[in-house]
């Protein structure tokens, strides 16, 4: 009997006792210096804020703005790879710099961070979105609005506000927001539930999927609640899901790690809602009940080191994203909560809609947990 093997040359991949680079020190970058510190690598931080969540576990902490070019080449210097988990970074200032080891590139951080770039890409790839109009003066909106129709969001190109527009009465506050920039108006799904999918990817082209997860905000601030493991998705549409993902992935020539939400409605029409390049707070339900967690799949795929098609579910979970005006409540539940799971990010400064910690609840049954959470945590 022949056993298939792959001789794998050490220039293949990024070996431990390597040095793993990372563009941001938030609570995230901490998640991955310390899943990074576990597999053997050094981890080298920069960041403006000296006490940024990341830098107790750092080797080394440059204090420098994110586009400061300077500081930024030191970083690939030092550094046999570099990746960024923070939105704020200049793409034409990462592409000035000649010697980085940057396995996400710039391409895919430029496609997403310009929401028409994005909405263009997932066009050109076939990829089903919700109908919008690209708005650069108010009349643009009275133009368009027919089409769009009423109630619908004014997002700006950059960054991740909006305007929920619900009818004419709105189109003063809506003057404001489009004020110096380019937004898009885009309808409104009715009746969708929200999703998310994340693929890692390294640079040989293995692709790791994870469980599609459902999304809960609150009703009257839209401020994301919880992740949830466990839902009522039809096969075939988590498999079109998958696809989808994987589509997306490809597209993206993705090396690292992404993450895509859905809107998806009753009959199982999928719209594609937007694609984060990175890791983010909402992946880290998987520390707990994924055989491969997120933070280490994305620093497999940083490396070149070997991905498994997919990442099991050990068990369900509830993921209950903490704000500033929940962290007393949360920390009276340490005591009485022993199966959850408690982080906070270490955010001095939290105001009550600043995003400090979350809590991980492996369960069998996600309602009871559920109505737990807000029997104790209102």
């Amino acid at each position: 009997m022949f056993i298939e093997s792959r001789v794998i040359v050490l220039s293949d991949y990024i070996r431990p006792g390597k040095t793993i680079g990372i563009i941001g020190g938030g609570s995230v970058a901490r998640f991955l210096a310390l899943r990074a510190k576990e597999l053997g690598f050094l981890v080298n931080i920069l960041d403006p804020r000296k006490d940024c969540a990341a830098s107790g576990i750092a080797d080394l902490l440059i204090q420098a703005e994110y586009n400061d070019l300077r500081e930024l080449e030191r970083l690939g210097r030092m550094c046999d790879v570099v990746a960024y988990t923070t939105d704020h970074v200049d793409v034409d200032v990462l592409s000035n710099i000649s010697d980085i080891n940057l396995p996400q590139g710039t391409d895919m951080l430029a496609i997403t961070q310009d929401l028409l770039m994005q909405k263009g890409f997932l066009e050109d790839n076939g990829i089903n979105i919700a109908p919008y109009a690209t708005i650069v003066m108010i009349t643009d909106i009275e133009e368009n609005i027919d089409g769009i129709g009423y109630p619908c969001y004014l997002r700006p190109t950059r960054g991740s506000d909006y305007l929920e527009l619900q009818g004419p009465q709105d189109m003063m506050e809506a003057m404001d927001v489009v004020k110096g920039q380019t937004c898009i108006l885009e309808s409104s799904i009715p009746d969708a539930k929200e999703y998310s999918i994340s693929i890692a990817r390294n640079e040989k082209g293995d692709m790791m999927l994870f469980p599609v997860v459902r999304h809960y905000r609150d009703d009257y601030e839209g401020y994301l609640q919880q992740v949830v493991t466990q839902h009522e998705l039809p096969e075939e549409v988590e498999e079109e899901i998958r696809r989808i993902a994987k589509k997306i992935a490809l597209g993206l020539s993705l090396k690292g790690l992404i993450s895509i939400e859905f809107n998806v409605t009753d009959i199982g029409a999928i719209y594609v809602d937007r694609i984060v390049p990175r890791l983010y707070e909402e992946n880290l339900y998987s520390e707990e009940v994924c055989s491969t967690s997120m933070t280490e799949a994305f620093v497999r795929s940083l490396c070149n080191w070997p991905l498994e098609e997919n990442s099991q579910l050990r068990s369900d979970c509830v993921t209950l994203m903490l704000y500033g005006r929940d962290i007393s409540t949360a920390q009276r539940q340490i005591p009485v909560q022993p199966h959850w799971h408690f982080y906070f990010y270490d955010r001095d400064d939290a105001i009550t809609t600043t995003r400090v910690g979350h809590i991980n609840i492996p369960t069998s049954s996600v309602e009871k947990e559920r109505e737990k959470i807000d029997s104790v945590m209102l």
